[in-house]
C-alpha cells in the first residue's frame, strides 16, 4: 500500500497509535451531558462516554465483544480501546496534525468507535465503512445517541445503509458497505485493523 498512500497523500495506520485533545467546541460539555466528568483526555472518561452512547451489553463491553455471536463471535471480532485510538491519532498528528479539514476513515469500522472518537476527540470529519449489517446497526444507533448528547446544533439522520451527523462544520458518517469500494480520494488518515 506504500504506492497508494504516496499517490493519494494518505497516512495509513496499523494497530498502534491515536488522538489529540479536542481543539474546537467544548469537550467538557459533551462529557457532562454524558455524565462522564470533564477530562476527555483520560482513558476512563473516554470509555465512560462510549458506555453512554453505546447500549450496555455486547457493544458497551470491550472485554466481551469478541464473544458476541451477532457481532462476529467466537473471538473473531474485537474493538480497539479508546486509549489505542488516542495513541493512533497522536501518531497521525506527528505527520498530518488532524484538524477539522481532515477526513479520518476506518475501513472495516465495526461498531464505529474509532470513527466517533476521531470526530469527537481529534476534531476531524470521519467516515466508517462496515460490511456487517449487525455491526453497522450498533454503530448507527450510537451515532444517533451521540447526536442527542451533542452540546450544540447538530443534524442527524440514519437508515439501514448510512448514519450521518453534521455538527461544528464537520461530519461523521457510518456506511454499511464494502470497504474495497470506498472512495478514499479526500481521506487524510486511513485506518485498517483486523480486517483479514
Amino acid at each position: 500500500m506504500g504506492w497508494l498512500s504516496a499517490a493519494l497523500g494518505v497516512v495509513f495506520l496499523a494497530t498502534c497509535g491515536a488522538q489529540p485533545d479536542l481543539k474546537d467546541g467544548d469537550p467538557n460539555a459533551l462529557l457532562v451531558a454524558a455524565g462522564c466528568g470533564t477530562e476527555l483526555g483520560r482513558a476512563d472518561a473516554q470509555e465512560c462516554l462510549f458506555r453512554q452512547i453505546y447500549e450496555q451489553g455486547s457493544a458497551g463491553n470491550f472485554d466481551g465483544i469478541g464473544e458476541t455471536p451477532e457481532l462476529g463471535g467466537e473471538g473473531i471480532y474485537g474493538e480497539i480501546r479508546p486509549a489505542g485510538v488516542e495513541a493512533l491519532l497522536r501518531v497521525a498528528a506527528m505527520t498530518v496534525a488532524p484538524s477539522a479539514g481532515d477526513l479520518f476513515v476506518d475501513l472495516g469500522s465495526g461498531v464505529g468507535r474509532s470513527v466517533l472518537q476521531a470526530f469527537v476527540g481529534a476534531g476531524t470529519s470521519a467516515l466508517g465503512v462496515e460490511l456487517s449489517a449487525a455491526r453497522h446497526a450498533v454503530g448507527a444507533k450510537a451515532l444517533m445517541r451521540l447526536c442527542q448528547l451533542w452540546p450544540g446544533p447538530a443534524e442527524c439522520s440514519s437508515d439501514a445503509h448510512m448514519a450521518v451527523m453534521h455538527a461544528d462544520g464537520r461530519s461523521v458518517r457510518l456506511i454499511r458497505g464494502d470497504m474495497l469500494k470506498a472512495n478514499l480520494i479526500n481521506s487524510t488518515i486511513v485506518f485498517l485493523n483486523s480486517v483479514c
